[in-house]
């Protein structure tokens, strides 16, 4: 049961994270678009589609063995 408990709050914390720094790379990209840098928007582009893959393992894994908690 502990175990469980941990994981769910770990998962919860990553998201938390993960989802904040979404959000961070979302604007950085909006800026390197504004300031005409099509190298920082790429590679902030980059760092979002990463961001989505790791939400997108965590939302796999709430569907397996319901570990994770979803908000």
């Amino acid at each position: 049961m502990l175990d469980r408990d941990v994981d769910r709050i770990r998962a919860d914390r990553l998201r938390t994270f993960v989802e904040r720094r979404t959000r961070e790379a979302e604007q950085d990209r909006i800026e390197a678009v504004e300031r005409d840098s099509p190298d920082a928007a790429f590679e902030a582009t980059s760092k979002i589609a990463a961001y989505e893959e790791v939400l997108q393992y965590l939302d796999a894994r709430t569907g397996d063995d319901d570990l994770i908690e979803r908000k």
